[in-house]
């Protein structure tokens, strides 16, 4: 069986982890630059029959909520694809997640939009698994899991407090 690979990619450094019986453990880290990048090279090379998953958390995302016409198929991918490409041109990693359908309205649906839009940051990083040929099973930003791993991990009795402290 392959081994999996967690890649959590923040602004300063990548940090490669192995996933075994749903427990993380450290590899290895790489620095934001020339340097580290080509150890990350190195890294991918010792682990090519591996599947890789990379987990994003940078300011360099763009999000926005957008209405659209109820449709299917074909017709709601077209217009989903025209607004991505409106809000965030040129930006290769975007996604759009389904909110619902509204009540009070003609069964519009609400969209989110989501973008990393600094692709010159991801380009090296993206670079070098490609030229390793590994598998990548996906791009996950770290806003978007957070609202999924909560309702994985408290229970509905619990309220979970999310606060920030600054010194």
């Amino acid at each position: 069986m392959r081994s999996r690979h967690l890649l959590y990619l923040s602004a300063h450094q990548m940090t490669a982890c192995r996933w075994q019986a749903g427990v993380l453990a450290d590899e290895a880290s790489f620095d934001n630059s020339e340097a580290g990048q080509q150890a990350f090279a190195g890294y991918l090379a010792a682990n090519a029959k591996s599947i890789f998953s990379i987990l994003v958390n940078v300011a360099d995302e763009g999000f926005h909520l957008e209405t659209i016409p109820f449709l299917r198929g074909a017709d709601r991918a077209a217009i989903i694809a025209r607004k991505l490409g409106q809000f965030f041109f040129n930006a290769p990693l975007t996604t759009s997640i389904s909110l619902g359908h509204e009540k009070s309205r003609r069964k519009d649906e609400r969209i989110l939009l989501a973008a990393l839009t600094n692709h010159d940051f991801f380009a090296p990083w993206l670079a070098a698994l490609a030229r390793a040929e590994v598998a990548l099973a996906g791009v996950y930003s770290l806003p978007l899991l957070v609202p999924r791993l909560l309702r994985c991990y408290v229970r509905p009795c619990e309220r979970p407090v999310v606060g920030w402290l600054s010194r």
